[in-house]
């Protein structure tokens, strides 16, 4: 079985993300007869590609929703990768993008994978009849009989220089959420605590330079302890988990934060780093080596004998063979993609790919690929060679259809092409619909590509409402997708 991961982006496959997740597994799914693969989104090809099973990851966009139309027309299993939660509160305006996507692509899918019970809870939200499976980040190779040893040799240094050096590692913001390195510093009377044991505390912050704004130096500026910050990278984690004898990781109770995985409690005590949390248990699972309490961790060291320890070095061996293992989660879902069966109701149909006000030039030639209609919505005003260009104006819509789709009309449609059309676009003629209705009957600009970002807002819903009958009823197209990349809050439709 051939397995492909479509990513956003070729830097993606360094990131972290990928490289957890997906890459940790890539040698043991092998071993199971699975061959997993990354392929950047731009450069994917739905026609020709010999995969068998497609895992769509963080492409929010048109041209993954092509891409699982076009696989699940081959009755090829198409799978979404719920990896971040940008879609437990549908009400919220600035999740709409994400929202929408996620409606349209799992018409698509057979299946759906999450990293946390509460996500795969929010999946069945969207659809209660697509199979989730439940996928735990998978720990890096772990010498477990190193780790009591690297525990010791951290507590001995601690001790001879009386210094509790902490590190923090990981994404320290985020367009949507206050996380990151605002979580840090919430929760940093944790480290205030035990700087106030008599043992002062120095603290490295390993974060992504795009979080270094001046709000997030200043957010770091405040924090109540010494510290130092470093720009992250996969050589600077590794030095920073064999160097620090306890990393902090406190995590908000906000659903983006609650959905995360374990994977950097992992990779920290795989290291021999003590671990260090405030606020929502997310390491819970780990919890007989999970500090909540400052005190309780300065009392273990006082003591010498720490949570994670060589004598307690076996029991993690059992937790991480429980919850991370690499050769049980490739198991697992190898497992679960050889018993899967491609969802019923796949045929042949054509699809209409509209774009919103923001689109992708690449969905448009995607769509145009697999013979789908690329269609411009009013508020689209990318220059691309559109199979029908809808324009909206104080009567309502007006409908234009290129000369090579106009041979793709229903044999009904075609007597009403009006030849000559002087607002028609160049080479698009003009299709009247007998009594067709006004999207917007209150609207009162001529242009709606160019009009207010709240007229826009008032009438896009009805607009997309509207395009979808009329393609419908022009084309015979049973269904069309909708492409919008905007952050601005166009309101997510209805199936």
């Amino acid at each position: 079985m051939k397995l492909t991961i479509l990513v956003p982006s070729e830097s993606y496959k360094s990131s972290a993300g990928a490289r957890i997740r997906y890459r940790r597994l890539t040698s043991c799914l092998r071993e199971k007869g699975v061959e997993l693969s990354l392929e950047e989104v731009r450069t994917f090809d739905p026609r020709s590609t010999d995969c068998d099973v497609l895992l769509i990851s963080k492409c929010y966009d048109g041209r993954a929703l092509v891409a699982a139309a076009e696989m699940f027309r081959r009755r090829k299993l198409v799978g979404v990768d719920m990896f971040d939660d940008y879609f437990s509160a549908p009400a919220d305006s600035r999740l709409l993008r994400q929202t929408g996507w996620l409606t349209q692509i799992l018409r698509f899918c057979d299946f759906a994978v999450c990293s946390t019970q509460k996500m795969a809870e929010v999946a069945a939200q969207y659809d209660g009849d697509v199979p989730v499976h439940t996928l735990n980040d998978p720990a890096p190779p772990v010498d477990f009989d190193a780790i009591g040893s690297a525990v010791t040799k951290k507590f001995a240094q601690a001790q001879a220089d009386g210094v509790f050096r902490i590190g923090w590692f990981g994404v320290g913001d985020n367009p949507l959420f206050t996380v990151g390195l605002a979580d840090l510093s919430a929760h940093a009377a944790m480290l205030q605590d035990i700087a106030r044991s008599g043992m002062p505390v120095e603290l490295t912050i390993l974060t992504n330079r795009r979080s270094l704004t001046t709000d997030g130096l200043s957010t770091i500026e405040q924090l109540p302890v010494p510290h130092r910050v470093l720009e992250w990278s996969e050589t600077a984690e590794r030095m920073l988990l064999d160097y620090m004898m306890a990393i902090f990781l406190p995590v908000s109770a906000q659903p983006f934060s609650i959905a995360k995985s374990l994977n950097r409690a992992v990779s920290a005590l795989s290291s021999g780093c003590q671990v260090l949390s405030a606020g929502y248990p997310l390491y819970s699972s780990l919890d007989p080596f999970i500090y909540r309490s400052a005190e309780e961790f300065v009392d273990d060291f006082g003591r010498g004998s720490l949570r994670l320890s060589e004598e307690t070095s076996s029991q993690y061996r059992r937790v991480i063979e429980r919850v991370a293992s690499p050769a049980n989660e490739a198991a697992r879902l190898a497992r679960f993609l050889f018993e899967l069966n491609p969802r019923p109701g796949r045929r042949s149909i054509a699809l209409a790919l509209i774009h919103g006000h923001s689109t992708h030039p690449d969905a448009h030639r995607m769509i145009q690929d697999v013979n789908g209609f690329s269609v411009a919505s009013p508020y689209c005003t990318a220059p691309l060679d559109f199979d029908v260009i809808f324009r909206g104006g104080a009567g309502g819509l007006r409908m234009f259809v290129s000369r090579n789709a106009a041979e793709r009309l229903l044999p009904g449609m075609r007597p009403n092409l009006k030849r000559i059309e002087t607002d028609a676009p160049k080479g698009y003629l003009r299709l009247t619909h007998q009594g067709e209705p006004p999207a917007a009957k209150n609207m009162a600009v001529v242009d709606w590509e160019k009009a207010e970002v709240a007229c826009q807002l008032a009438t896009y819903e009805s607009a997309m409402v509207q395009i979808k009958k009329l393609m419908t009823d022009a084309f015979g197209v049973p269904r069309s997708l909708i492409s919008e990349r905007s952050s601005l809050p166009f309101p997510a439709l209805p199936e």
